[in-house]
């Protein structure tokens, strides 16, 4: 088979593993998804961008409300701690907007 003038070959079941396996390294989706944005920016933006923002602002949401609760008048002076599973792909954009929303402590620590 070909596809824009490159031989496509068709993957053993065992290549398929390891390609998958590589994909879901941090490192190989941060790679991908510089490859997307360079290759097409209005793309990146409607699959990552946009998605970073909504997700950044519901967090920054759900830990302001929070934060107020009478219930919880401890959390408001030391501010509260959230825990989110997000895709790699979205890590890096979360955090910088989270940042820009006045989050002083973003922390990745289990994103491999």
């Amino acid at each position: 088979m070909k596809e824009s003038g490159q031989e496509m070959k068709e993957l053993s079941s065992n290549e398929f593993t390891i390609l998958v396996e590589r994909l879901k390294t941090k490192e190989m989706t941060m790679t991908l998804m510089n490859e997307v944005k360079k290759a097409s920016p209005a793309l990146y933006q409607a699959l990552v961008g946009e998605r970073d923002v909504f997700m950044s602002r519901a967090m920054d949401t759900v830990t302001s409300s929070l934060s107020s609760l009478i219930m919880f008048p401890s959390l408001s002076e030391g501010g509260v701690e959230m825990i989110s599973v997000v895709g790699l792909g979205h890590v890096d954009g979360i955090g910088s907007e989270l940042m820009t929303m006045g989050w002083s402590k973003f922390s990745p620590a289990n994103c491999s």
